[in-house]
């Protein structure tokens, strides 16, 4: 980001999954949305990754998915906006 044409230094963002779930959920309902998208995309980058570590397959069932993790515990629910 630049503020009068300074570039500003960017610093990592350290969540676990439930700080990560409300942040995204936070930003998305934001009046702030496209100042936060830089922060909005990280957080979905470290969701996939811990989907990713979590062993989570996801079956995309065009408006609902099915989540199933690595020791078979299955969740079927509407998608949120951003995953649209």
């Amino acid at each position: 980001m630049e503020i009068l044409g300074e570039k500003m230094k960017k610093y990592p963002i350290n969540v676990d999954a439930f700080e990560g779930g409300i942040l995204i959920s936070t930003i998305w309902e934001s009046r702030n949305r496209e100042l936060l998208k830089a922060v909005f995309d990280q957080l979905l980058g470290i969701q996939k990754e811990i989907r990713k570590e979590d062993g989570v397959q996801i079956e995309d069932h065009g408006d609902s998915i099915t989540m199933t993790d690595k020791d078979g515990t299955t969740i079927t629910r509407l998608k949120y906006d951003w995953e649209k």
